[in-house]
């Protein structure tokens, strides 16, 4: 990171880090404390003094904070860190039925699904809201042989990361094999997931939503990077042709079948399919930050059948020259078809009809097809998917809008959970 983005501004001001880094950290002086490498190393230096060799949850939370911050700033922690302050999370999670709470539940999320090319201030609101959230909890699951590790039948795939101990304390893959004799601990973030879940769909569902929108996708994303089971995302550099769509309207009309105008771009890098993608005009485009996109990569240059689907994304961010622009696009999943959405609010005796696009069931990233439709403004109610293979065969089916997967200024996208009538 260099000293210009390291000293940027933020949507945050440093004076909420003082106050809250004052309570573990009293030596460090409120006008010192920036979101900066330098101030990412004077807290590990200070925690290696004061709470290197205490062994309560003091010592705990204050490290939590020292792994947030520095992954705010892309300041990498040495070995030493690692070495003391894990052995201080799995003795705290022992002495409460193995939950990791609170703001050290929080640090072990950012730095292990956290994106470390999110811009600053990206970095910071995300550090804001998980480590203002002491309910958040993250469960150390004991180590059993990995055919071992799951209840007979259980179709869930095993935790991706975990601490092993012995001959050094560090944070493992699923798969990794350590030194004979070495303990090791699942990191099951499964109930995390479902608390930034609801508390979403709390913020979607309130009457003034203030919460930025940015803060919202955030969330959602970091919710999604760990719950990716056995993959990880993997940047690769890519050069191959790409048709784009711009929009709800045309997007839509795609869905449906009908001919739309497309954009050419070239794909310059992927991120594990359905993450992300780095898109490259040759002409600087006119879209906006939160707009949604189609996008359908050449068949020549890609072998994986995926690259035959039109996917649907959304615009992250964007940088503009004289002769070219860079798209940074977050990719959802497959488009299947559009539809027509029946929604019946409560307490009201007549129904709205809406235009959705449907999302293919896309493992292990969404186990539920999904549904694409204009900023939903409530998700209670009775809603009805209306499918119409051809004129004289409709079927109607009741769903209810699950699992939010995507919010912008105009869109939603969530789960189709089924219902019965």
């Amino acid at each position: 990171m260099t000293t210009e983005e390291a000293t940027a501004a933020v949507s945050v001001s440093p004076q909420w880090l003082a106050l809250r880094l004052g309570e573990h950290f009293p030596e460090l002086a409120p006008e010192a404390v920036r979101w900066d490498g330098e101030t990412a190393a004077r807290l590990s230096a200070l925690w290696h003094a004061r709470y290197g060799n205490q062994e309560d949850a003091t010592a705990t939370v204050a490290g939590a904070w020292v792994v947030a911050v520095a992954w705010a700033v892309g300041c990498a922690l040495d070995g030493a860190f690692w070495t003391l302050w894990l052995p201080k999370v799995v003795a705290e999670a022992q002495q409460h039925d193995g939950a990791v709470t609170g703001e050290a539940a929080a640090a072990l999320a950012l730095h292990l699904a956290g994106d470390g090319v999110w811009p600053l201030d990206a970095r910071v609101e995300c550090v804001m809201a998980l480590m203002a959230l002491r309910s958040l909890t993250v469960r150390l699951l004991p180590d059993a042989g990995e055919t071992a590790a799951l209840a007979p039948g259980d179709p869930a795939p095993l935790p991706d990361w975990g601490i092993a101990i012995a001959p050094t304390v560090q944070l493992v893959r699923r798969g990794k094999r350590e030194g004979e004799g070495a303990t090791r601990y699942w990191l099951d973030f499964s109930a995390l997931g479902r608390q930034i879940d609801r508390l979403v769909k709390r913020w979607l569902q309130a009457p003034h939503q203030t919460q930025p929108q940015q803060l919202i996708w955030l969330l959602l994303a970091l919710m999604e990077r760990l719950g990716l089971g056995g993959r990880r995302a993997r940047r690769q550099p890519c050069q191959c042709d790409a048709k784009v769509v711009v929009g709800w309207e045309a997007i839509a009309a795609l869905a449906s079948g009908a001919p739309v105008a497309w954009q050419g771009a070239e794909i310059v890098e992927l991120s594990d399919w359905v993450l992300g993608a780095r898109l490259r005009f040759a002409t600087p485009v006119s879209v906006r930050d939160g707009e949604i996109v189609a996008v359908r990569f050449t068949r020549e240059h890609l072998s994986d059948p995926a690259a035959t689907h039109w996917w649907l994304g959304v615009v992250r961010w964007q940088r503009s020259a004289a002769t070219l622009s860079i798209v940074g696009l977050q990719m959802l999943a497959p488009i299947e078809s559009a539809t027509t959405i029946l929604s019946l609010a409560p307490e009201e005796k007549r129904g709205t009809r809406l235009g959705g696009i449907v999302l293919k069931r896309w493992l292990p990233y969404f186990p539920q097809p999904a549904l694409a439709l204009r900023r939903l403004e409530r998700l209670s109610g009775g809603w009805w998917l209306v499918r119409e293979s051809d004129p004289f065969r409709v079927r109607v089916e009741r769903f209810q809008p699950g699992r939010i997967r995507l919010v912008t200024p105009h869109v939603t996208v969530a789960e189709i959970w089924p219902k019965e009538a």
